[in-house]
């Protein structure tokens, strides 16, 4: 980006900008859209100042960062080992939730005994675990934009696909990070581990 001329009149804004933003609100621009293109013009005038500004603001957040690592790590680490999760889990309880079936159906597996009785093997049992397992790896992705799923039994699931895809492709253009598409056989996939999940619920111990 070409270097403009500064205007100290637009510096200020940019910077009272900066502070509503953090505040969670917008005076001084329209949308927060408007404000990240000012800044980065700001940034490319003032890379020094910038450098300078992000270096006082990592100083002045360090106390905070050790504080939350004091106060909300041990507190939700005392939390977990009560009663299995903590508050802060629930702010996002679905992520935590698959997280922790997945991985303990991933322990489950290496410490398996016995399958069900409508199984006829060790092996076709830890063949469903995977399938679980792998479906809520699946959901953690989905949980994290990585994934776009489409069920299976939606109308015009191509024509839904492709869409979602064009306009994925205009995020990655503006914003820089990718999201996926899950393709029918990925989707089929995903369902089936809910359903394997759901009928052997009641199996899943050793």
């Amino acid at each position: 980006m070409s270097k403009k001329k500064c205007n100290r009149k637009k510096c200020k804004d940019i910077k009272k900008g900066l502070k509503d933003v953090k505040k969670g609100r917008i005076t001084t621009y329209k949308s927060i859209d408007e404000w990240e293109h000012e800044y980065t013009i700001w940034k490319n005038m003032h890379p020094i100042r910038y450098k300078i500004q992000q270096v006082y603001y990592s100083i002045r957040r360090f106390p905070v960062k050790i504080v939350d690592f004091f106060l909300y790590d041990i507190k939700a680490f005392i939390q977990r080992g009560r009663r299995g999760f903590a508050q802060r889990d629930t702010w996002g309880f679905d992520s935590y939730l698959a997280k922790v079936i997945s991985e303990g159906i991933d322990s489950l597996i290496k410490e398996l005994h016995g399958h069900p009785c409508d199984l006829k093997n060790l092996k076709q049992w830890k063949s469903i675990l995977k399938k679980i397992s792998k479906t809520f790896k699946t959901t953690i992705k989905i949980d994290d934009n990585e994934l776009d799923y489409i069920a299976t039994n939606v109308k015009d699931k191509v024509k839904f696909r492709n869409k979602l895809k064009r306009i994925n492709k205009k995020i990655k253009k503006k914003h820089g990070y990718k999201t996926k598409v899950m393709t029918e056989q990925e989707s089929l996939a995903y369902e089936e581990g809910w359903e394997l999940f759901q009928s052997y619920y009641f199996n899943l111990y050793d």
